[in-house]
């Protein structure tokens, strides 16, 4: 791998930290917002939300546990494009608090999902069918879920970036800036001074 030129930053910090900003400000957007599906299912029973009513307190925990998670994520994000030592420290609290919620989310919403199939009054599934469906979209949204953590937590494990980011400052503080080495001005060229025909030639 060939090495960067002296005086070029590095581009992973802005990659991630696009990535953590658009992620995380599109979760608090979304779930933030959460608060209409209860409204929703308050409205009445022909409700656009097909939930048990013993499991509304899922939705409620999910939505809370996603917003801040999201927030955490933003915050990540933004540290990393600013070049904060404490981005990788919040980058890793958002990666192993996102796989743990994930883990524990997706056997809710298994059981929750479940009781909404019951509750909507499905036709033509049977309980083996929409388990294997419940199954099916767990694992999926489970591999997707942990895909950018995992991802996080490989990065920033590597000697080489935890070496960068132990550079970066602290919180309040400039980012240092990197002297650009000039290079030596060339040495003078010497004139030849042109004599009649005849005389000697002479170097200044």
């Amino acid at each position: 791998m060939p090495a960067r030129p002296p005086g070029r930053k590095a581009a992973w910090p802005d990659v991630l930290g696009w990535v953590g900003i658009g992620f995380g400000a599109t979760g608090l957007c979304c779930f933030g917002c959460g608060g209409f599906v209860n409204l929703m299912y308050w409205i009445g029973p022909d409700s656009l939300v097909m939930l048990a009513p013993k499991n509304l307190w899922f939705v409620n925990v999910q939505l809370a546990t996603m917003t801040a998670l999201s927030g955490l994520l933003l915050a990540a994000g933004v540290r990393l494009r600013a070049r904060r030592c404490s981005a990788r420290r919040f980058a890793l609290l958002w990666a192993w608090l996102k796989i743990g919620t994930s883990f524990a989310l997706t056997i809710g919403s298994l059981v929750t999902g479940l009781d909404a199939a019951a509750v909507s009054g499905l036709v033509g599934l049977s309980q083996t069918g929409m388990i294997v469906i419940a199954l099916v979209s767990g694992v999926f949204g489970l591999v997707w879920s942990c895909t950018l953590p995992l991802i996080l937590i490989i990065w920033f494990a590597r000697p080489t970036i935890r070496q960068q980011v132990a550079g970066w400052p602290a919180e309040g503080l400039k980012s240092p800036s990197v002297k650009t080495v000039k290079p030596a001005p060339p040495p003078p060229v010497r004139k030849r001074k042109e004599l009649p025909p005849g005389g000697f030639e002479q170097w200044s």
